[in-house]
């Protein structure tokens, strides 16, 4: 049986302790602010709006993150972020990235701290360097000066420009701008005007 929990908004609005630890076996549905000092850890599965998640996060299970802009840290490395709503992220997210089905990440290359699976989302890559594996059956528009030293398996939309090895082009790849191709075979096709 799953145990829900939902905190009052009062309760949410003064978390002023160093830590903030979820109940491993909970469900936390949060629809107010989490603020204060220090960093709050994530042991269960944690619903929240980017926008409420005021506080740098150590997520060891499963984050839900609705729709708005996340300015603080997402770190751990065994837990999981969902994507699910428009998500823009000015900050780090160290976890594997989950982009469920039409919804969107606008996130810098370099703030990419693990694999991202795009089911059928938007990832729009600012500038900076991408070292994670980018799978799924989505969309990757690069929006910045992207180099990637990973595997991009997603269709590939160039709005600014991307540096890439030939091997690592899992898809067709749409070129507003230039695309500059490192070693290896290219085998998907490469089309526009860039």
């Amino acid at each position: 049986k799953e145990n829900k929990k939902c905190f009052p908004i009062d309760f949410l609005l003064n978390l002023e302790k160093e830590n903030h630890e979820t109940n491993t076996n909970d469900k936390n549905i949060i629809n107010g602010k989490i603020t204060g000092t220090g960093t709050s850890i994530n042991n269960g599965t944690l619903d929240i709006s980017a926008n409420n998640l005021d506080l740098a996060l150590t997520n060891n299970s499963t984050l839900n993150l609705g729709e708005g802009t996340l300015n603080k840290a997402i770190t751990g490395t065994t837990g999981t972020t969902n994507i699910n709503g428009e998500v823009t992220s000015n900050a780090s997210i160290s976890n594997e990235i989950v982009i469920n089905n039409n919804n969107s990440l606008k996130i810098a290359a370099g703030n990419v701290g693990g694999n991202i699976t795009n089911e059928a989302g938007t990832l729009n890559l600012g500038t900076g360097t991408l070292n994670k594996l980018i799978s799924g059956a989505g969309t990757t528009e690069i929006v910045g000066n992207v180099t990637s030293t990973a595997s991009i398996l997603n269709k590939i939309i160039v709005d600014g420009s991307l540096t890439i090895g030939a091997n690592n082009i899992g898809d067709e790849i749409s070129n507003a701008g230039p695309v500059n191709l490192r070693e290896g075979t290219l085998s998907k096709s490469i089309s526009g005007n860039g």
